[in-house]
């Protein structure tokens, strides 16, 4: 939210809040509000910044980064305490200006839900190799194969393996913000 209602602090910034309730001072405010940027008061600069929204479902955490910098960090079983245990959910955003006007424009570049590519056992003969496992992912900017030994590059999605003895091989996969997922 970049503009201050009477209700909001005096810095841009983020909530988490259900109902679509914009006023911090309800209990429908769940999370913050806090300073959108660590660096800026006012993000009303006409650049594009970047907004992840990550959730960790194991533990009911929700992660809310602006431009790679964790700004929130909430956790609370939202699926049973706010959508009665109904999977499917609805998000959005949303930011009050009364009467005025403001521009809050979002263009979601990335939707994907985290979820690893299941690799399956594969057994080969000494001297053969395999290049048929892919661990695509829509979010990743990095990837990083170990161990290294018998993989053609270890750096890609898939690369070709040519292992002399019997091997795990695993991965790990890295985001824009450097954030790293197994």
């Amino acid at each position: 939210d970049t503009f201050k209602n009477y209700f909001d602090p005096v810095y841009d910034h983020i909530a988490v809040i259900s109902n679509g309730s914009t006023n911090h001072l309800l209990s429908s405010n769940l999370a913050g509000p806090v300073p959108i940027s660590a660096s800026q008061a006012n993000i009303e600069d006409d650049l594009e910044h970047e907004i992840k929204i990550v959730w960790i479902k194991s533990t009911n955490t929700m992660r809310v980064y602006f431009d790679c910098e964790l700004r929130l960090d909430y956790t609370d079983d939202i699926i049973t305490n706010i959508f009665g245990g109904d999977p499917i959910l609805y998000f959005g955003m949303v930011g009050a200006t009364g009467s005025l006007f403001n521009e809050h424009r979002a263009c979601f570049e990335n939707l994907y839900f985290l979820e690893n590519t299941p690799i399956s056992d594969v057994s080969i003969c000494i001297g053969d190799s395999y290049s048929g496992t892919s661990v695509n992912q829509s979010n990743a900017d990095s990837y990083n194969w170990t161990p290294i030994t018998g993989v053609s590059d270890p750096t890609i999605a898939n690369p070709t393996f040519t292992p002399s003895v019997t091997t795990t091989y695993s991965y790990t996969y890295g985001d824009n913000c450097g954030d790293t997922y197994q």
